[in-house]
């Protein structure tokens, strides 16, 4: 439970818990919804027997660790949870015990860095469906009565987010290449990267990889290149004939890039998609041709800590008349913990008594 604002808990109020709190991901989580409200009941729980007791800080909150077994989770130890988040990669198995184990009023939130849940099929399952959400958009209101609800990668937020404001425009074709930061990763890969950094430049022949798989560090490796109309159609309901994406780890700790090129039915100029951007709450226009000079923000350190989805539209060249294209490039940046983790997540999860900003 949370430290600061315990004493005014009362029979109503929410109870949350957090699996992995102590986590890179957690810790943003149990931070976004003590600043939401101070008087949420935040516990924190880990599936490692040595983090028993252990103290996870969420800011000016902090809660002690409880283990919880993720084969076997004890209904008696989740009694009284309203909301139980799983911002780590975790199995089949593992997220029908929680939905079994859980209260059946409680929502349970998989909170999916690096795309882990699209794996997730089989009989372990069940009946479950796990339902991909993202915060604001139509289909959100439809997931209100689902068992599992799913925060999808940072990658998709943002897409999605995009293409729902550009929905009216008409878009047809999507591809994008995402430069994903170490931080999607894990605590521990971020340090392996600073580890990395520091062998490179002591000239050391020894070289961490367990976790990044190879050096990452002033480097760039390829992840995966996958279809994304299926996922992108289900969260925004636009009807796309073909949509991918190219996923690369870049050398950097944090901060997740997206070069989007976006195929319209007709074509279209800046204004019109400079209106349709600016009006959509949850995007932030940045002006045509827009650097990493200060007061712009061209690159993902310039939106840390940031709560919006940072766009900016690639100015027209060549031939025509420079104005209008059916299909157009967008650079859009986000901080994929607060924005497209915590805030996602956190938004989706709470009751809708609370609001979140």
């Amino acid at each position: 439970m949370s430290d600061e604002g315990a004493a005014d808990v009362g029979s109503d109020s929410t109870t949350v818990g957090i699996l992995a709190a102590s986590s890179i991901l957690g810790k943003e989580l149990g931070e976004r919804l003590f600043a939401i409200d101070p008087s949420l009941a935040i516990r924190g729980f880990s599936g490692d027997p040595a983090d028993e007791g252990e103290l996870a800080e969420f800011g000016r909150a902090a809660t002690l660790i409880e283990v919880l077994d993720l084969q076997r989770p004890d209904p008696e130890l989740l009694a009284g949870l309203d909301l139980f988040f799983v911002p780590v990669a975790v199995s089949a198995a593992v997220v029908s015990a929680l939905r079994e184990a859980l209260p059946p009023t409680a929502v349970l939130v998989l909170v999916d860095a690096v795309g882990w849940s699209a794996e997730l099929a089989g009989p372990e399952l069940g009946d479950l469906d796990l339902v991909p959400v993202v915060a604001g958009l139509p289909l959100a209101e439809s997931s209100e009565s689902a068992q599992v609800l799913v925060s999808p990668p940072a990658s998709l937020v943002c897409q999605a987010l995009l293409l729902d404001a550009l929905r009216e425009l008409v878009p047809r074709r999507v591809a994008t290449t995402v430069l994903e930061p170490v931080s999607v990763l894990s605590a521990e890969a971020v340090e392996e990267l600073l580890g990395q950094t520091r062998a490179i430049l002591a000239f050391s022949g020894e070289m961490p990889t367990d976790l990044l798989g190879g050096q990452q560090a002033f480097n760039l490796l390829p992840v995966a290149a996958t279809e994304t109309a299926a996922a992108l159609r289900r969260l925004t309901g636009v009807e796309l004939e073909t949509a991918s994406q190219q996923v690369v780890r870049a050398g950097v700790f944090h901060g997740v890039a997206l070069s989007t090129c976006i195929e319209f039915e007709q074509p279209v100029g800046d204004e019109a998609l400079a209106a349709a951007i600016e009006v959509r709450p949850g995007l932030h226009l940045h002006p045509t041709g827009a650097t990493s000079r200060k007061g712009s923000a061209g690159d993902p350190v310039a939106v840390a800590g940031e709560h919006s989805v940072h766009v900016s539209l690639a100015p027209l060249r060549g031939p025509g008349d420079g104005s209008r294209s059916r299909r157009r490039w967008f650079w859009v940046l986000a901080d994929n913990l607060t924005t497209v983790g915590a805030w996602n997540a956190v938004s989706i999860g709470l009751p809708p008594t609370h609001e979140v900003n």
